[in-house]
């Protein structure tokens, strides 16, 4: 039977009654109600009775789910539906569509809400996204390969891109399984082949991660868990009957911290945005995370080689490659493989890759290939298939392969480049796409990143709000409704552990002087001149004891400002360096630049007001001479003509913003020190601040729990109490519905069999009105329950579906340097009462709770006569803006602002390297610093200790440096040794041993 529209939707609009929409599918007999953001399940009987007052608006193939779009402090909700899809190919009982058309019903019917998801609607109807159908049974998992359905049939989270679009429709108790798709984003090619009488499906499907997915130049390398950007799964498979093969590789993104910002136009510019120390963690952390889930690996490197020439971007990313790669772990069991496949394969020559199968024929003779009949699983080795037996099988699967790989390359391109892959075999062609590359990546692709945030975050997480959680809460947790995040980010101490960091905050003038004019070398010799500053001053810093620099940031120009953001435990800090107007008379100019300044960094909801500069910022108090201006070399002010008045031009302030405006135990900031140097090559002198600030750590396990506690106190996502009750009638009903509002909103009722079913606003009310338990209205008795007692298991599911659940395709010995993804949920698990009955235990009351009305002294007059049950009907409530609750403000917290990272300051290997992403890059030229960078302020190490009581005395000179010895800190343990990054590194062992599972990983 071919697949029809058999989802139908219906709409209601008759102000001042909410509006509503019905989903009808052909299939069920059910419906589902949505109204006033609640989601109900009506009986055929139910819909039969309600059903006239409703007109047809649409048909479609599938539901995908509810789009929650945050807006501020409101959500909008969006039905997403696929109205348009042609199929791809059959599979066993299977059938694959590809998504062409969707249509996004607003539920609130507001004009303005169309325009808000254009353009995610432009992403679904791009044709990368795909669903599978089946008239017997349960459909295929496209997220599953053929090894992992032995394993589970559970969806990996990774591959399921419309996951969120369920959260809604799991809170309100919905079967998703019988209502909406399972979208993957990809690749699907399938293909007939007839093996003699018998007919074979070929396949190819490329799964995109939606773990760090995005644009080509918004997303670059990895992240701090280890996810790079644009990872793809690509199986290669063989259905005969009742027989499976299968084959899988991987490939994604350089595991480093590096970007490329900017106008792109030609070659390309890399920037690595954080130093080799600093990537050392998310790369093993990668590494481990691979073998965990495929087994063991092997790297074919395909960048560039070529350190001249528009390709140098990709040879210095490959030379950092290799030697994260050397220096980790890993290089003993994984091999990596270098192969510049532009140059020797230039021009469509690709008699050349028997050079690259000559290096992993090695690794392929022990690799396996997963084959499988019926239920039985048997690893076979490619040697073993005994193929080239028969010459005219293998020639007709390498001919339709061939054409399959090359369509599935050009597809996954589009999804992250916007056009198809540059093959180098046309010079023509892979002109046309550079040139379509160049306008779609400058042009287009910030709207497309927002709209794949959108999709897979229901927000771009940029509201004060989301900061503030992202920062406390885990990635799994970020998805919880607004009023979870609210009180979880209320609630901060109770999982927090306070903690003492002193930094020390410099700032220097060096009087640089004028640049050569030359247009050519002018931004390679700034940003050698910044990367030789950041290895000098990481050497003098580094004399008493190691540090390591994150990253530097510069800027090029008389006047502005640079800004770094960091997270130190689960504090946000950003550090401003700003170069304002000079002059006594130039006020209103600096007020203009520190406008313009704090507009142009991303702080999340700013809301400073025009002229109040600096407004609650602190400094310490000046026993300094000013800083401004000397003579080259003097300790003369300015004996110039201009003659200028010294100034304290040069200054430190720093400003912490309270989580609570109300809290009482608030420490700004402690100042140790704040004075001046005595350097005298610029004719200005360098600050330093030295401050104690107190920074925050989680605890996981109180994390949790606080957690659970938020989950029970703010009652069940549904909202919905059951009041059973022996008659209705309509003066019941409406004193009934009186009672109720006194305790929250009720926006609908519905009458189930011989209940009546209330649903409020919010899940406190429910809960308040459920422990009302017994009572009496009219004379008559009624119990109210909730109609889900167990909301604390739907929220343990909403927790399962935004986190990490890859089964592993090959058990392999533990690595001790993976990460425990799933550490939250098996806390949240372990911990939580199914019941939602728990003792009382001294903790923070819920928050915000109505007072409880009382029913027992209703009067009793105008009692029915005569039993009444309704058998089924659905009663709208007029919609009323919920009132402004009493709830604190959250103060705004900055954001991680739009960094322009230069490049990394490391020495590389001088060995081969090699390809992986289209990526070009200038020339560059180095040029020695025009002066010789400053001396830092000693180096005081007082991680953890106490402030002072009182204001301290300045600080002395600085003693020899043998008398100068830290306290020692038992609490804080010595950071691991820096790798050594001199020399090359010895080659890379080949691997000894047959592999039963291995899986061939190409990062290209």
């Amino acid at each position: 039977m071919a697949m029809g529209k058999s989802f139908r939707v219906f709409e209601k609009v008759s102000p001042p009654n909410p509006y509503s929409i019905l989903l009808e599918q052909r299939s069920r007999d059910e419906t589902l109600l949505f109204e006033s953001q609640a989601v109900a399940v009506l009986s055929n009987q139910e819909t039969e009775s309600v059903k006239r007052l409703y007109t047809k608006l649409l048909d479609a193939y599938g539901c995908l789910g509810v789009l929650q779009l945050n807006a501020g402090e409101s959500t909008i909700l969006y039905l997403v539906l696929a109205t348009g899809c042609v199929s791809v190919g059959k599979i066993g009982d299977s059938e694959v569509f590809r998504i062409t058309q969707t249509n996004f019903v607003s539920l609130r019917n507001q004009g303005q809400d169309e325009d808000r998801i254009s353009e995610v609607r432009k992403l679904l109807n791009s044709g990368t996204f795909y669903f599978c159908w089946s008239t017997t049974g349960e459909a295929l998992d496209l997220s599953l390969c053929a090894q992992r359905r032995k394993k589970t049939s559970e969806t990996d989270n990774r591959f399921f891109w419309n996951r969120m679009l369920h959260i809604h429709f799991l809170r309100f108790g919905i079967e998703c399984s019988h209502w909406l798709l399972k979208a993957l984003c990809g690749s699907v090619e399938i293909r007939t082949v007839y093996v003699g009488h018998r007919q074979a499906r070929a396949l190819i499907i490329s799964r995109l991660s939606c773990e760090r997915a995005g644009t080509r130049f918004n997303v670059r390398g990895c992240n701090d868990d280890g996810h790079v950007a644009n990872f793809v799964e690509t199986e290669q498979a063989i259905f005969l009957d009742s027989e499976i093969t299968s084959f899988i590789q991987t490939r994604g993104s350089v595991p480093l911290f590096w970007e490329q910002p900017g106008v792109q136009v030609g070659s390309h510019k890399v920037k690595m945005s954080r130093g080799f120390e600093a990537s050392t963690s998310a790369f093993d952390r990668h590494f481990a995370m691979l073998k965990e889930r495929y087994g063991h690996q092997v790297v074919v490197n395909l960048l560039g080689s070529s350190l001249i020439g528009s390709k140098e971007g990709e040879a210095v990313l490959s030379q950092l490659f290799q030697a994260h790669h050397k220096s980790s772990p890993h290089a003993n069991d994984v091999a990596h493989i270098i192969f510049d496949y532009h140059q020797e394969c230039r021009g469509g020559n690709t008699k050349n890759l028997a050079k690259l199968k000559s290096k992993i024929d090695k690794y392929l003779d022990s690799f396996s290939v997963f084959f499988a009949k019926e239920d039985t699983t048997l690893g076979k080795q490619l040697a073993y298939l005994q193929l080239m037996e028969k010459p005219q099988i293998v020639s007709r699967f390498e001919e339709v392969f061939r054409q399959m790989w090359i369509n599935n390359g050009n597809e996954v391109s589009k999804i992250y480049a916007g056009t198809g892959a540059i093959q180098g075999g046309s010079k023509l062609m892979d002109g046309a796409r550079s040139a379509a590359r160049t306008i779609q990546n400058n042009l287009l692709d910030n709207s497309k990143q927002e709209a794949i945030d959108v999709f897979l975050l229901g927000s771009t997480l940029n509201s004060e709000l989301a900061d503030r959680a992202r920062i406390l809460l885990p990635p799994n947790m970020l998805h919880a409704s607004t009023n979870v995040l609210r009180e979880m980010c209320k609630r901060y101490r109770e999982y927090m552990l306070p903690r003492t960091a002193r930094i020390a905050v410099g700032t220097y003038n060096v009087n640089g002087g004028k640049h050569f004019r030359s247009v050519v070398y002018k931004d390679v010799s700034f940003s050698e001149n910044a990367k030789a500053w950041g290895e000098e001053l990481q050497k003098v810093l580094s004399r008493d004891q190691k540090y390591v620099m994150v990253t530097y940031v510069q800027l090029v120009g008389n006047k502005g400002a640079s800004a770094i953001r960091c997270v130190f435990y689960s504090t946000s800090l950003c550090f401003v360096c700003a170069h304002f107007a000079a002059g006594q008379s130039q006020v209103t100019d600096r007020n203009a630049d520190y406008a313009e300044i704090t507009r142009k960094i991303t702080f999340p909801m700013t809301q400073q007001e025009m002229g109040n500069v600096f407004k609650n910022f602190l400094e310490g108090d000046i026993f300094f001479a000013p800083t401004y201006k000397y003579d080259l070399f003097s300790d003369d002010y300015d004996t110039s003509e201009k003659c200028r008045a010294p100034a304290w031009t040069d200054r430190v302030l720093w400003k912490r913003r309270k989580q609570i405006p109300d809290t009482e135990d608030w420490n700004p900031g402690t100042l140790v020190h704040y004075g001046r140097a005595e350097l005298k090559q610029s004719d200005h002198r360098p600050v330093i601040a030295i401050i104690d600030i107190d920074i925050f750590q989680v605890d996981d396990a109180r994390r949790s729990q606080a957690f659970i506690d938020v989950v029970q106190d703010l009652g069940p996502p549904d909202a919905t109490i059951v009041v059973h009750v022996e008659i209705f009638d309509d003066n019941f009903i409406m004193t009934l519905l009186q009672e109720l509002s006194q305790i929250g909103e009720v926006i609908l009722v519905r009458f189930v069999e011989d209940t009546m079913w209330v649903t409020f606003r919010d899940g406190q009310c429910a809960l308040v009105a459920a422990k009302k338990g017994f009572t009496q209205i009219c004379g008559h008795e009624l119990k109210l329950s909730l109609k889900t007692p167990d909301w604390c298991a739907q929220s343990e599911k909403e927790i399962e579906l935004c986190s990490n659940n890859t089964v592993p395709l090959y058990e392999m010995p533990e690595d001790s340097t993976s990460s425990d993804i799933n550490n939250v949920k098996t806390t949240f698990s372990s911990n939580y009462d199914r019941s939602c009955v728990r003792s009382q235990t001294h903790r923070p009351a819920p928050p915000s709770r109505p007072p409880q009305p009382s029913l027992s002294k209703i009067s009793s007059t105008g009692l029915p006569t005569k039993k009444i049950i309704p058998k089924a009907g659905v009663i709208s409530i007029s919609f009323k803006t919920p009132g402004c609750q009493e709830t604190p403000s959250l103060e705004h917290s900055p954001s991680k602002p739009q960094e322009h990272p230069a490049e990394e300051f490391i020495t590389t290997p001088d060995d081969g390297t090699a390809i992986y992403e289209e990526i070009e890059n200038i020339l560059q030229s180095s040029c020695a610093p025009s002066s010789q960078p400053p001396q830092p302020p000693s180096n005081i190490d007082c991680y953890n200790s106490e402030p002072p009581l009182s204001s301290p005395p300045p600080l002395p000179d600085r003693p020899p440096r043998q008398q100068q010895q830290p306290p020692p800190v038992p609490e804080r343990a010595a950071p691991p040794p820096v790798p050594a990054r001199a020399g090359i590194p010895p080659p890379v062992p080949a691997r000894t041993g047959p592999s039963t599972t291995l899986r061939h990983s190409t990062l290209s």
